[in-house]
């Protein structure tokens, strides 16, 4: 048998839903099968599968061997990948390898972070990973048996700025409540869109992920193609605002309304105006042409979350462009300071009115 301690990022928990995340590699099935025969006791009692754990109550559990790819029953989860080099703080950013990871904010409860280009939000050898890695090193992520820091949304690999990590449950319920409370959240993008884009275009079109492609398609869109599974539509409106814009493209700023995968990308290329750059929903060429250009700032979209504001939580985040891309539009698209300021003031306006006082001022 072991012994396991309730923390307080477990209080209040159901104790089937600690015992998952603990022991991930056991079945659900058989995890219920252990609390019924009293295999599994909280503080030496037999206990039902929906019983409120409280901090400090000790959970005993058969002696189940942990999978060397899953989070090990202490709470600390196993390595997956081997690393050159720990991740480490200097000054306001993590270091980890050849990764330069700004902090934006930290609090008790959660940690705002400037992702990199090329990096992902999840998965192995990932964000979180480094994250979870410098947190429990530093101590900003006191381990327990049912949480783990992990992203509150996701940011596409190729897209860089803002990306929120909960620390804490609490956190993880603040920040997620937000992101599902409709106008709970405001976020702006910034995207270089291919053409010449003059007027504001409002994009309300539902999408639908297919998994077995990774990418996202607009209604109307699947009459040649035959998923598995009948395709599901979900609502999906984006703003998109030009900026700036010279012959070819346009600097624009975008204002997803819902959270759909590739929603910005998708909805971009719907109304005509692709991600320079972004070939995977570049529209279609005839047989025998030239393969598709690659846009003039490299070999991927540009695409870059620069604002991402809470009213609900009094908390606002920008994150500044990486070197690279800022250099590249200054030199497209010239004073590059004014055009922030003003894509900030429209994510301020983005707010609901009575919200506006306690984010980012333009």
């Amino acid at each position: 048998m072991i012994s396991l301690a309730v923390k307080n990022d477990d209080h209040q928990r159901r104790l089937d839903r600690v015992l998952r995340k603990a022991f991930p590699q056991i079945p659900p099935g058989a995890l219920a099968r252990a609390v019924r025969r009293g295999a599994v006791r909280v503080n030496g009692r037999r206990c039902h599968h929906n019983s409120r754990l409280q901090e400090g109550d000790i959970i005993t559990a058969p002696s189940w061997e942990s999978s060397q790819e899953e989070p090990s029953p202490s709470g600390s989860p196993e390595k997956t990948r081997e690393t050159a080099h720990e991740p480490r703080l200097q000054n306001d950013q993590i270091i980890a390898g050849s990764w330069t990871i700004p902090i934006l904010e930290r609090t008790p409860h959660w940690i705002a972070l400037s992702k990199p280009q090329g990096l992902s939000s999840q998965g192995p050898a990932s964000l979180e990973g480094i994250l979870r890695d410098i947190a429990r090193a530093r101590g900003w992520w006191k381990e327990s048996l049912s949480f783990r820091p992990g992203p509150v949304h996701r940011l596409d690999r190729n897209t860089t700025g803002v990306q929120l990590f909960a620390l804490s449950t609490r956190g993880a319920q603040d920040l997620s409540q937000a992101f599902q409370t409709e106008g709970g959240t405001v976020k702006l993008y910034l995207a270089v869109l291919q053409g010449r884009l003059t007027d504001p275009l409002s994009v309300d079109l539902p999408l639908c992920y297919l998994n077995e492609k990774r990418k996202a398609y607009p209604r109307g869109s699947l009459q040649d193609f035959s998923p598995k599974e009948p395709p599901r539509y979900a609502p999906a409106r984006t703003e998109i605002i030009p900026l700036v814009g010279d012959r070819k493209s346009t600097l624009a700023a975008v204002i997803p309304h819902t959270g759909r995968t590739h929603q910005i990308r998708c909805h971009c290329a719907a109304a005509g105006y692709p991600l320079e750059g972004d070939r995977k929903y570049q529209p279609r060429k005839p047989a025998g042409t030239a393969s598709r250009p690659v846009g003039r700032f490299g070999s991927h979209y540009l695409l870059h979350a620069r604002a991402l504001i809470i009213p609900g939580l009094s908390a606002s985040w920008t994150a500044p462009l990486p070197p690279e891309g800022a250099r590249n539009l200054a030199a497209a698209f010239g004073n590059l300071a004014e055009i922030l300021v003003r894509a900030d003031g429209l994510a301020a306006k983005a707010c609901p009115p009575s919200s506006r006082s306690a984010t980012i001022n333009p």
